[in-house]
């Protein structure tokens, strides 16, 4: 395994691909004006997204009706993108453009509303304290 991720330089691909992603989701976001309602933390290894309403709060919500989009486009999203090798030129345009399409949609229902637009229910968090 290590002789191959040095051959195919694995290592260096990823940050790029995820240097890349990056980039393109901050400009889509900006382009959009919603620099204050999706967060990117940029990790090349991890790139993760927050979602926030209005008031700046994170929201479930808002982040499963951003899921929800993306699946929709025939992206498995869970509000990560993790690189690796198998991730082209072709894999990443098809990213990109679906996320557009999404933040489109997002920009639209934190207008709206997001809760006519769900399909299912909103997600949870995995880990929850139950006392």
């Amino acid at each position: 395994t290590i002789q191959e991720f040095k051959t195919r330089k694995v290592i260096q691909h990823n940050h790029e691909v995820g240097n890349t992603i990056i980039e393109k989701t901050l400009e889509i976001i900006k382009e959009s004006n919603l620099e204050n309602y999706i967060e990117v933390i940029p990790c090349p290894w991890m790139v993760a997204y927050q979602f926030k309403e209005k008031k700046g709060e994170k929201s479930n919500g808002l982040r499963t009706f951003f899921l929800q989009e993306m699946i929709l486009k025939g992206v498995l999203f869970q509000g990560i993108f993790v690189p690796s090798l198998s991730h082209g030129k072709q894999e990443i345009d098809f990213f990109l453009s679906s996320f557009e399409e999404a933040v489109t949609a997002y920009s639209k229902a934190l207008e709206e509303g997001y809760e006519n637009h769900l399909i299912g229910p909103i997600i949870k968090p995995v880990f929850r304290k139950y006392i």
